[in-house]
């Protein structure tokens, strides 16, 4: 199993992957802050023309030669021949959109085309075209929109196959990640979600996670960040809970926030893409996850691990990556958290280590610092169908 490669965050975005949850030993806050949905002011409201609920039956296999990165340079990525995907891994993806809740289900109807990659250098990326990218493509139609409308998501074949697992894929992205394959004691693991539907909806979640990111903007309440460009055209996000509640916090005291401030906010940290697991110069406040320290030992990864989910602070080991990819792995657990699981399904379990199987939605409501991060992607829309 191979993680994820790239993470692209321009009015793109891409992605890894998620893997499981929390620790043992936190009590249920006695309130939980209530914070009303905020409606979805992006391209899906805006630019989203054509739905097409149909999408799963048109999914195929990248072409080969599409760089993610080298942003739409040589067309769109279904300029060519596409392969046509195989009525079984058709029906996996048409059985995650049936499976996913409605704000996930239609932003899905919304994309320009949905691909299985078979791996290589990029995975699976989520891709938003950027009105600086619309310029020379030469794939592009004038009857297209404005050009927010045109979002493609690529997953690993991995995850469309019949004997997908959402925890082994979830624990093996980790493991591959850390270098450090089937050594991680100190995860936790999904129980309960055995179907194949729920690795693929996890896969599909997380890079569409990315794209919110790009498109509400969420990270970049900084005039510099990149996609603040005049040629990009993206304006300050709707909400700052990006910096307030992921980054150093803000009052109530003490401050929530789990990154350094100040190091996000830089030039090689803000940026529309790097490769998945480079971790720039970000540093978490109150726990030490640093890939560097950790890459190739797994008894310094399990350690890391364990103080991670005892933080209360992050869903997983993925969400330690980056503050970006903090954000997008919570929105891939709340998604698996609210997704209407189909005949002969049930909800998805949670155990941490040392802890009992929870429900995820229980698992998300644990501690203040999650409660807020969940809060946070309702304020930015994400959690509202368009």
């Amino acid at each position: 199993m191979k993680a994820r490669a790239w993470l692209l965050l321009f009015g793109t975005v891409a992605a890894c992957s998620g893997t499981a949850v929390h620790a043992a030993k936190y009590s249920k806050p006695k309130t939980h802050i209530k914070i009303a949905a905020q409606p979805d002011k992006s391209a899906f409201t805006t630019d989203c023309r054509r739905p097409d609920p149909q999408i799963a039956q048109k999914l195929c296999y990248l072409r080969t030669d599409f760089d993610p990165k080298d942003l739409f340079h040589n067309g769109d990525p279904k300029r060519g021949t596409c392969k046509a995907a195989s009525p079984n891994q058709k029906a996996r993806v048409q059985r995650a959109l049936d499976l996913a809740p409605e704000y996930v289900r239609k932003r899905l109807f919304c994309m320009k085309g949905i691909f299985l990659t078979t791996g290589g250098g990029f995975g699976s990326w989520g891709l938003w075209e950027a009105p600086d990218s619309q310029k020379g493509n030469p794939d592009r139609k004038p009857n297209d929109g404005k050009g927010n409308n045109r979002l493609f998501v690529a997953i690993s074949e991995d995850a469309v196959k019949d004997d997908a697992k959402l925890d082994s894929l979830q624990v093996g992205n980790l493991a591959n990640l850390l270098h450090v394959p089937g050594q991680l004691t100190q995860v936790a693991h999904f129980e309960s979600a055995d179907d194949p539907a729920w690795a693929t909806l996890a896969y599909l979640a997380h890079e569409l996670g990315h794209i919110l990111v790009g498109l509400s903007n969420a990270d970049g309440s900084d005039p510099n960040h990149p996609r603040r460009n005049a040629n990009v055209g993206s304006g300050a996000p709707i909400d700052t809970c990006f910096e307030t509640v992921f980054l150093d916090g803000s009052p109530p005291i003490p401050p929530d926030g789990s990154w350094d401030k100040n190091l996000f906010h830089t030039p090689l940290n803000m940026n529309r893409f790097f490769k998945f697991g480079d971790q720039g110069t970000n540093k978490q406040k109150n726990i030490s996850f640093i890939l560097s320290d950790l890459t190739g030992d797994a008894a310094k990864a399990n350690a890391a691990l364990l103080a991670l989910y005892q933080s209360g602070e992050f869903v997983s080991g993925m969400a330690a990556v980056s503050p970006v990819e903090h954000m997008v792995v919570t929105f891939e657990f709340k998604v698996l958290a609210d997704a209407v699981p189909l005949s002969g399904m049930s909800k998805p379990m949670i155990r941490p280590p040392a802890s009992q199987a929870m429900l995820l939605n229980d698992f998300l409501t644990m501690t203040r610092p999650k409660q807020r991060q969940v809060d946070c992607l309702a304020r930015l829309g994400m959690l509202t169908a368009p």
